[in-house]
């Protein structure tokens, strides 16, 4: 007899990631079966004790690609940006790839292509993997292009405000540029040491009183009192075309504000695998074939 998935009755995300907090016996047996295959195993510690312990890490393409890979990547992602763009609810993004996350729209991953097999690389998976002790799934790539605003006393809007992303424990982002990006270019900026440390709460910071919900963004004063005395603990990411930075953004942080030229850069967005932020990502059943097990990992 066969039976229909859609009358099972189905446990709520949130409730079934509170399950995975207190019982976290479901995927034991797959994270210890990939901790002995992590690629790059000195790199992928050092930077998973960065973001440890201060809610980010930075690196360079270089540092685990080889040159041709990253020729390719580069080319790749330039083909998409001499393609029509879209913009969305963020008038100061042209998106090339993604950037309309609220719409549930699949987003398909084209194994042949040079960018998407960059956002499944081994290195940068096992240091999720490590940092989420294998809980995790990737939820969304994008790729897009920040434009200079030519009125730059306007005040900063959605995204390039401090807030933290959607979570109950800890959300990762692997941002990398694909231009060389300057103070005025609209550089990443993260509040150190601000990060839930994949524990339930905040390890400092202006902190949300919802248990369960959506971003939180901090009042102007509260953020403003809050950096009076910690202003030492803001880093702006500036940097050459191929740096990856990878953040906790359950941290407060912001995105680009470009008062001149432009910023692109890439997101790959990874939550715990019983998070309530559904995945977008898919792939044809043909080309997961394609893929390790460690890599299919991140697609459930």
């Amino acid at each position: 007899m066969r039976i229909n998935k859609n009358n099972i009755l189905r446990i709520p995300y949130y409730l079934r990631y509170s399950i995975s907090i207190f019982f976290p016996f479901r995927s034991r047996f797959k994270r210890n079966k990939f901790t002995k295959n992590f690629h790059n195993q000195f790199l992928v510690d050092k930077l998973t004790k960065d973001i440890l312990n201060k809610g980010f890490c930075e690196f360079e393409m270089n540092d685990f690609l080889s040159n041709h890979k990253i020729i390719n990547i580069f080319k790749s992602v330039d083909s998409y940006a001499n393609k029509e763009n879209k913009i969305y609810e963020k008038k100061f993004l042209k998106n090339y790839i993604g950037g309309e996350f609220k719409s549930g729209e699949r987003l398909f991953l084209k194994l042949k292509d040079a960018f998407f097999q960059y956002s499944l690389n081994q290195t940068l998976l096992s240091i999720v993997f490590k940092y989420f002790n294998g809980d995790c799934r990737i939820v969304d790539i994008q790729l897009a292009k920040t434009i200079s605003d030519p009125n730059s006393k306007r005040n900063r809007e959605f995204s390039q405000r401090w807030h933290r992303d959607p979570n109950t424990r800890s959300v990762l982002k692997i941002f990398t540029y694909f231009s060389d990006v300057e103070k005025e270019n609209g550089p990443f900026e993260f509040i150190q040491s601000t990060h839930n440390k994949n524990k339930l709460s905040p390890i400092d910071g202006p902190k949300s009183s919802k248990l369960f919900g959506g971003s939180f963004y901090p009042g102007q004063e509260v953020i403003s009192n809050y950096l009076n005395n910690n202003a030492e603990k803001v880093r702006s990411f500036t940097g050459k075309k191929g740096s990856v930075i990878i953040a906790d953004t359950s941290g407060l942080h912001r995105g680009g504000f470009a008062k001149k030229g432009y910023r692109i850069m890439s997101t790959f967005t990874f939550y715990p695998l019983n998070s309530a932020i559904k995945s977008r990502i898919k792939v044809h059943r043909r080309e997961k074939r394609k893929l390790n097990k460690f890599q299919r990992h991140f697609l459930n």
